[in-house]
């Protein structure tokens, strides 16, 4: 199926800067999101208005510039996202 998609010039550059630093198409990056969207989203059963928020940066797409110290006790920051509190 082909489909036309019109991205905010902060997106397309993000797509763009993607694509050329993985060595893959623009279209394959872009398949790739629609397929892991499917897949966490709606192939696992979660209704589509429960799906992730969206978050509007006023700089979107940079790099992290600072790192937080972990909580006391936390080895890892995976260990801090799998916590349930």
């Amino acid at each position: 199926m082909a489909t036309n998609l019109r991205l905010p010039p902060a997106l397309d550059a993000a797509l763009k800067e993607r694509a050329q630093s993985s060595g893959r198409s623009q279209q394959d990056v872009i398949r790739e999101a629609v397929r892991s969207y499917l897949e966490d989203n709606i192939l696992r059963g979660m209704p589509a208005r429960e799906g992730p928020r969206i978050v509007r940066a006023r700089e979107p797409f940079g790099l992290a510039t600072e790192r937080l110290p972990l909580p006391a006790g936390v080895k890892n920051s995976l260990e801090l996202l799998q916590r349930g509190d």
